[in-house]
């Protein structure tokens, strides 16, 4: 008889702490150049983003980044916003308006009840995003700048070379080797691979050493899954 073994990576085989330390700094990070303060989700509000369906952080981040912008619209004076997003962090630097803690859960339920049955949840969540900006006042001056923005931020999360956000959670997650090796660039910053800083296997080495062996000799087959939060069924 042969055993089949079934794994969970996140919790049995990994502490996988990575991914959501890339999503915090890479949030912050980008909160902080906005001058609206040092934002990042908490843990809770991460695993509230997937348990929405928003399940990579390659949506959940410039979700929470486009939100603040929005936010800092709608509570600070008003700016001349361009529509390039480097030259708009420069603006929002030069004009800084601390926000208070953003409510990232609400965000995540927001776009998740939206997004049932949708296949791309950048995409949604770049629509209830703009759909929210239609009431922040004095929006008409920069309606298209902020239209461009949304776009830039949320348009083409799976594109390293267009998606910003995306671009500096893989320097974080990969590090700037791994993006010099996987990507063909000059790392924009030095950083750390957080994946071998910060995810620390659970099996102890005997564990490993005598699945490899069973594994090695047929004995057992094994296999990987990886399982987000998610909320319970609808009736």
């Amino acid at each position: 008889m042969i055993h089949l073994f079934l794994f969970d990576v996140d919790g049995v085989l990994v502490d996988a702490q990575a991914y959501l330390k890339a999503l915090q700094d890479t949030v912050a990070h980008f909160s902080r150049r906005m001058g609206v303060g040092d934002h990042p989700p908490t843990e809770e509000e991460a695993r509230a983003f997937e348990a929405h369906g928003l399940t990579s952080e390659w949506d959940s981040g410039p979700t929470c980044v486009a939100a603040l912008l929005l936010e800092r619209l709608r509570r600070g004076p008003s700016i001349p916003l361009p529509p390039h997003w480097p030259d708009a962090l420069s603006i929002l630097a030069a004009h800084p308006y601390p926000l208070p803690r953003p409510d990232y859960a609400g965000l995540a339920r927001r776009v998740g009840e939206c997004l049932r049955g949708r296949a791309s949840s950048a995409q949604v969540a770049r629509a209830v995003l703009w759909e929210e900006a239609q009431v922040i006042p004095g929006l008409e001056p920069v309606r298209s700048a902020v239209a461009a923005l949304l776009d830039a931020l949320l348009g083409y999360t799976r594109d390293f070379f267009r998606a910003p956000l995306t671009r500096h959670f893989q320097h974080l997650v990969i590090g700037s080797r791994g993006v010099a090796q996987t990507y063909g660039v000059v790392p924009d910053f030095d950083s750390p691979a957080y994946l071998r800083r910060y995810d620390r296997p659970l099996l102890t080495p005997a564990t490993r050493a005598r699945l490899a062996e069973a594994a090695a000799s047929k004995q057992v087959r094994v296999a990987l899954y990886t399982a987000r939060p998610s909320l319970p069924p609808a009736e």
